[in-house]
């Protein structure tokens, strides 16, 4: 009520106007506040969608931009190669190259060009031997792809450089489990837990490597313990009673 009507009248042109959103949108990355998501594409033209996907490739261009941001797949897909054949234009001059080609391969994941993504943070890991982030997400592609004991042993080494990392921990032990090798899983999930005790992921998962061991009684200690954490919590819940039953 405290705003005047000029203002008020702009308000509602955004909120309905397509067009209205368009240049909302691109006054918003003029100063640096990319809203990917601002304009209704439901409801946009396709040369409405194509002046803003433009719009947001030109910007793309010039600045990185967490692809997490996009939530139309032919944006994305259109944003992401901008960024690949940027990166890859000037990679020698970045000031720090394992994190360049790191974001590169997560680019190409978004494309879906997973052994050129590998063969990235292949070459990240050579310049950065000790980044347990880029070694779990060369572990999470080779999984993809299936080369299962490379993945694992990558999942390890992570592990070995920062043990006391429980994400690490909870990396392995989710794809041991995915791989049906419960009890391993469950020894990799426990640690995740001793180290991140309230993470009730961690937990849920741990609960269900022990129910396939037929340790059900274990299971129920384990939702149980987490519930004294979080009472409410219906994950832990719904996995109690089906221990439970």
């Amino acid at each position: 009520s405290r705003l005047n009507p000029a203002v008020r009248d702009i308000i509602a042109a955004v909120e309905t106007d397509v067009d209205a959103q368009i240049a909302f949108t691109e006054f918003a990355l003029s100063v640096h506040i990319p809203y990917p998501g601002f304009v209704d594409l439901d409801r946009a033209s396709p040369e409405q969608r194509e002046r803003l996907f433009r719009i947001m490739e030109d910007y793309c261009r010039a600045n990185v931009v967490p692809f997490s941001f996009f939530r139309d797949e032919e944006l994305t897909r259109r944003c992401s190669k901008v960024q690949i054949d940027v990166i890859t234009a000037g990679l020698d001059d970045m000031p720090d190259k394992a994190l360049s080609l790191s974001y590169l391969a997560n680019l190409l994941l978004v494309q879906g060009r997973l052994d050129m993504a590998i063969r990235r943070f292949e070459e990240a890991l050579a310049l950065d031997p000790g980044n347990v982030e880029i070694y779990s997400n060369l572990a999470a592609v080779l999984f993809t792809v299936k080369r299962y004991d490379e993945s694992l042993d990558t999942f390890r080494r992570a592990i070995e450089i920062k043990p006391e990392n429980p994400q690490a921990h909870y990396n392995l032990g989710k794809a041991l489990l995915n791989l049906g090798r419960y009890p391993g899983a469950a020894d990799s999930l426990a640690e995740s837990l001793r180290l991140e005790p309230e993470n009730d992921i961690t937990r849920i998962q741990l609960g269900a490597a022990l129910i396939r061991q037929g340790r059900l009684g274990d299971a129920v200690g384990v939702f149980e313990e987490g519930l004294r954490y979080d009472p409410d919590n219906t994950g832990l819940l719904g996995n109690l009673a089906i221990a439970l039953s």
